[in-house]
């Protein structure tokens, strides 16, 4: 029996797709803006009152604790991203 030989066919060119023009890292991953300063006294209480500009992380930074045992202990807040000035935070 004689092996089968392929002949090697001519590919037609298909086009590649136009890449998206990207945006440089920089722009897609802003950094967090730096936590705002105040007394550092008014964290190291049982209860903290949110400034305006406050996240979680910033305020568990502030007071010395996890951000999560700071969520943890604030089950009032349902939605640790989204907090208000005004809003009491309990500092575990």
């Amino acid at each position: 029996m004689t092996p089968i030989r392929h002949e090697p066919t001519a590919i037609s060119a298909i086009p590649s797709p136009t890449p998206e023009p990207s945006t440089p890292p920089s722009a897609e991953h802003k950094a967090s803006p730096p936590c705002p300063r105040y007394d550092e006294s008014i964290v190291r209480e049982q209860e903290y009152i949110v400034q305006l500009g406050d996240t979680m992380w910033c305020i568990a930074e502030r007071a010395g604790v996890s951000l999560s045992a700071l969520i943890a202990a604030n089950p009032q807040i349902h939605i640790p991203d989204l907090i208000h000035a005004g809003d009491t935070i309990h500092i575990p």
